[in-house]
């Protein structure tokens, strides 16, 4: 397993986001430190000199593994689950920007907090019908790049739209498409699932990205979540892919890269 830092462009009311405003120090910060590659949540790709990008990323020696797409949702108010059929052809438009983006840099698209919430209980049937929908347009566009979609389950408390692996599970199911996969996050985890094994052995061959955060968003080792039991699972059930620090940049953030990858290490 590689590990992965979470970086971004720019300022964002989002905060487990390390070196935000300052992605260029972030990418060579990660490379100094010893990480295999970043995770880059981008708010609108359009904005991004993305030849720029690439050779910052490669002259550093690393790998963009995913691009998260949260902040569209945050900043822009777009949402795979919104009524507006007009918020959702946006929202399908940016996210085909982010999988273009994504086929440049080699990642995969991680679909979290952009599924938006559902607006009540009554409309709940509606909308997870015309979300699916939504997801459908983005997944054949995405296939026909090669780019993988990674589902993310969120609390609760964030959204009322997947919060467990059970129902991650259960959303590609319905999608029926083998190149949509899932993304486990530790801190949503300790909150939702009541096994991390369980839920981890559940996904199985269907994960493709982790999230390691502590129970109370910072790095591993700062909460109480059983990290040494978590990586058993995950070499259990074979997982090869990269564990990405989405942390609060607590208290600041090359301090938290440093903690970080000096206690996952030790892990590995």
């Amino acid at each position: 397993m590689k590990l992965s830092l979470a970086l971004t462009p720019e300022k964002t009311t989002f905060a487990p986001l390390l070196f935000a405003g300052d992605m260029e120090e972030g990418i060579k910060k990660a490379a100094e430190l010893g990480y295999d590659g970043v995770e880059l949540n981008i708010r609108d790709p359009l904005q991004i000199e993305k030849d720029k990008l690439i050779e910052l990323v490669h002259s550093n020696g690393l790998e963009v593994v995913a691009l998260g797409t949260g902040q569209a949702y945050i900043k822009d108010g777009l949402s795979l689950a919104n009524p507006d059929p007009g918020i959702r052809f946006k929202t399908i438009n940016r996210l085909k920007d982010h999988i273009n983006l994504a086929q440049y840099l080699g990642a995969q698209v991680v679909i979290g907090g952009i599924r938006g919430r559902f607006s009540s209980d009554e409309a709940r049937r509606v909308e997870y019908k015309s979300s699916i929908s939504a997801m459908l347009e983005c997944i054949k566009f995405a296939n026909e790049l090669g780019v993988t979609l990674t589902v993310e389950p969120i609390n609760r408390y964030e959204t009322n739209f997947i919060n467990t692996i059970e129902e991650g599970l259960s959303f590609l199911c319905d999608l029926k498409d083998n190149n949509v996969k899932l993304l486990a996050d530790t801190f949503h985890m300790n909150i939702e699932e009541t096994s991390f094994t369980k839920s981890l052995k559940a996904a199985g061959n269907k994960l493709s990205h982790i999230h390691l955060v502590d129970s109370n968003r910072l790095a591993p080792g700062k909460g109480h979540t059983d990290f040494c039991n978590i990586i058993k699972t995950l070499r259990d059930i074979k997982y090869r892919g990269y564990l990405s620090a989405e942390i609060l940049p607590n208290p600041d953030s090359e301090t938290a890269a440093r903690t970080n990858i000096n206690y996952v290490r030790k892990l590995l």
